[in-house]
């Protein structure tokens, strides 16, 4: 019967640690999302030039920094990999702050300051995804793999929410209209502090020291014979033009909203001495229809 248990006697508490970073990784994916109007209302920057962010967390973080990763945890352990997630994604998180203090010297250099961090912190969630999956199918019996990574994965959505709902918590909304960087950064500050928490968490408990088993990797090999499989390579396209259209939907669709509904008009009406309730009132009866569900509520 012990093999038929999604969580074997022994790993209870590595099993925990491990299903919280489905819930770690999820919070900066979808804050920065929403954190795109900010920075082109604080930084006073273009559409365009916030697009930049995108770039760099999945073009750059998540795609250029997924197979090193690979290549990384086949070498050493699935361990190993997680914790080089983590120290990544704890620093990246945590360089939003020196990017803040260069807003005080050049708003340019910031701005790249932060793109910076930013690579970092997705280079961090590209590794220890890759990591997190493979080791949470690999610690426990394979006739319950798949369950238990379905179980881990439950708790995604929970930061995908916790990373929404971080995106302007009322008492910093004046400080962010007020161009106030720091509402924004501390944040991730936190996020960063919370990361090497866990880091230390993962490091001292004594967990499956399991890798990946098998001959020396042929990249070049590997690619050709896979760049033949018709259905891989239309498979991959696929997922490329999904998660382009996926981001740049989470990325504009709020910046199209408050443009067509005149978001920015409204708030200037207010005037800079408006309480957070007198915003979110003005911003709730712009449109009939949401002002009706969210009166009705």
């Amino acid at each position: 019967m012990e093999s038929n248990k999604i969580i074997p006697k022994g790993i209870l508490f590595p099993f925990i640690l491990l299903t919280t970073l489905f819930f770690a990784w999820a919070v900066p994916n979808n804050l920065t999302d929403t954190m795109l109007a900010a920075f082109k209302r604080i930084m006073s920057i273009s559409d365009s030039k916030t697009a930049w962010i995108q770039v760099v967390c999945y073009l750059l973080g998540y795609g250029c920094c997924a197979i090193p990763g690979a290549l990384f945890i086949k070498k050493y352990t699935y361990k190993s990999g997680v914790m080089l997630g983590l120290g990544l994604y704890a620093l990246g998180a945590l360089l939003f702050y020196p990017a803040m203090l260069c807003s005080g010297i050049n708003v340019e250099f910031s701005f790249f300051m932060y793109l910076l961090a930013i690579f970092v912190l997705f280079a961090g969630l590209s590794v220890l995804e890759t990591s997190t999956n493979s080791y949470v199918l690999a610690i426990g019996p394979e006739s319950t793999a798949t369950r238990r990574l379905n179980l881990s994965q439950a708790f995604n959505p929970f930061g995908a929410i916790t990373g929404e709902r971080s995106q302007l918590p009322a008492s910093e909304l004046a400080a962010i209209q007020g161009q106030e960087l720091s509402a924004v950064t501390m944040a991730y500050v936190v996020l960063g502090l919370v990361m090497l928490v866990l880091l230390a968490a993962i490091w001292i408990t004594k967990m499956p020291n399991l890798s990946e088993k098998g001959e020396k990797i042929e990249f070049g090999a590997t690619f050709r014979r896979l760049m033949k499989n018709k259905n891989y390579v239309w498979g991959v396209v696929a997922q490329f033009f999904y998660v382009g259209a996926q981001i740049a939907v989470w990325s504009f669709v709020i910046r199209y909203a408050m443009q067509q509904l005149d978001f920015d008009g409204v708030l200037a009406s207010l005037g800079n001495a408006a309480s957070a309730d007198a915003v979110v009132d003005a911003l709730r009866n712009v449109e009939p229809v949401s002002a009706a569900f969210y009166n009705g509520c």
